[in-house]
């Protein structure tokens, strides 16, 4: 089972009617999208975060539900849930974001340590990311739980930067340097490398996160396509030319497929990481990257299920991924 923690939320996406512009509210929050995109793609997955109780948790719950997400690890709280602005603007989406007192904020080593020893097979992964390891006192805590979890549980970290959350950039560098070391496999955009090395190229910075010990680094560069890093792999994949009707989403989607891929592949083990062929390292940047593709011709954060991405990997690839 794969375990994705972090931040459950709401998003209140942008819209022009013929008579006005309104925020409509759909769940969202970046680990919570990759579960769901895990568990779509037939991933055995359950969400560990705390989720409020009020009208709004209550719909995130409820979509991880109709996801066949396992909710066991979902620790339920009387505090607010956050709630994230979004607009798209020029394809790419921004947002403003509400998060004071708020559940996803309030969780405790204690209270995760308990949820996970409840759920129905033991963890093999912990996918992280985003503003959950960024807002305390929330994000000191999921760093505790990652750092002394159990020897043998993989760690797959996506940063997903927001610049404008972030009030102490050197201590936050600081926090992310820890982040990898504790990394099996980090999922990181162009723009978040840039972000965290500046100055450096895309393939100094890779190796950067590669020397902190991380087994894998695969990077998203947009329309310039994805690079997989390893000690003995360096890959490259075209991106697509695909008609986008936006991006939110994109991400966490890429890094299920990633996440799935590895897991139906049976190698989410640190050595086999290590040891991916060239052939399989571009086997699931394909993988990813449609799943990616597919998500960005929906509107929202809305990833395929396996048979659509099959039909696709099929179509484009000539790869049959229920052969893997």
């Amino acid at each position: 089972m794969i375990v994705s923690i972090g931040e459950a939320l709401i998003d209140f996406i942008y819209q022009e009617t013929e008579t006005a512009a309104v925020y409509q509210p759909v769940p969202g929050g970046s680990p919570f999208n990759t579960a769901i995109a895990m568990a779509r793609l037939d991933v055995p997955t359950a969400f560990l975060s705390s989720i409020s109780t009020d009208m709004f948790g209550k719909m995130l719950a409820r979509h991880l539900e109709n996801n066949r997400v396992d909710l066991t690890a979902v620790i339920e709280s009387e505090n607010p849930t956050t709630l994230a602005f979004a607009k798209i603007v020029n394809g790419a989406a921004e947002y403003a974001f509400f998060s004071n007192g708020s559940a996803d904020r309030s969780i405790t080593v204690e209270a995760m340590t308990e949820v996970v020893s409840l759920l129905p097979s033991s963890p093999i992964c912990y996918q992280i990311g985003s503003i959950s390891l960024l807002l305390e006192p929330g994000a000191s805590e999921i760093f505790s739980f990652i750092k002394n979890r159990p020897e043998g549980i993989l760690v797959s970290f996506d940063p997903n930067i927001r610049p404008s959350l972030v009030k102490d950039r050197e201590a936050y560098l600081a926090r992310l340097t820890e982040l990898f070391k504790e990394s099996d496999m980090v999922k990181i955009s162009d723009e978040d490398l840039a972000w965290i090395f500046p100055g450096k190229s895309l393939d100094e910075a890779a190796a950067a996160i590669i020397s902190y010990g991380t087994a894998v680094c695969v990077v998203t560069a947009g329309k310039k396509g994805v690079y997989w890093f390893s000690e003995n792999t360096r890959h490259y994949l075209a991106a697509r030319d695909i008609t986008i009707t936006d991006t939110i989403g994109a991400g966490d989607t890429f890094h299920a497929g990633l996440l799935a891929f590895l897991y139906w592949s049976r190698s989410l083990s640190k050595d086999r990481l290590k040891a991916l062929s060239l052939s399989d390292a571009d086997t699931a940047l394909k993988y990813a990257s449609m799943a990616a593709e597919i998500n960005c011709t929906h509107k929202g954060a809305d990833p395929p299920k396996t048979e659509e991405l099959a039909r696709e990997m099929k179509e484009v690839y000539q790869i049959d991924i229920s052969s893997l």
